[in-house]
């Protein structure tokens, strides 16, 4: 945090020009963090500020600590979700497979359906 007296020096603007120049200064020297709420609420849901931090994945290829930064609450990325801890696999299905659709010409469609569905991806 950094008062408005900073920021006047960084940017070159004058906030508070058209108040009185004793509290114009005071407020723009006023340093207070007890004053922010640095929690956001959003449709009832409340999410703190997130700093992103190395995942705590290891790599397959290497065996070293993954090198991606993520703000995932679990700590793993995208690419190592499935070792956090409180992962849950998703269902699958067994379907492999031609697509199931017919198409504009009225013919069955000949792509290979997409993993775990039916239709492929222009069928979805």
């Amino acid at each position: 945090m950094v008062s408005v007296d900073k920021v006047e020096e960084l940017t070159g603007i004058d906030f508070y020009s058209e108040l009185d120049d004793v509290l114009e200064e005071k407020l723009e020297a006023e340093i207070n963090p007890g004053k922010w709420n640095f929690n956001l609420t959003f449709q009832s849901k409340t999410y703190s500020s997130s700093v992103s931090s190395q995942c705590k994945g290891m790599t397959k290829s290497t065996g070293n600590r993954c090198r991606n930064n993520t703000t995932n609450s679990n700590g793993y990325c995208y690419l190592h979700k499935d070792q956090s801890p409180d992962y849950k696999k998703p269902q699958s299905s067994n379907y492999v497979g031609r697509c199931n659709a017919t198409t504009k010409k009225g013919t069955r469609c000949k792509r290979n359906a997409s993993a775990g569905l039916k239709f492929c991806w222009q069928h979805k």
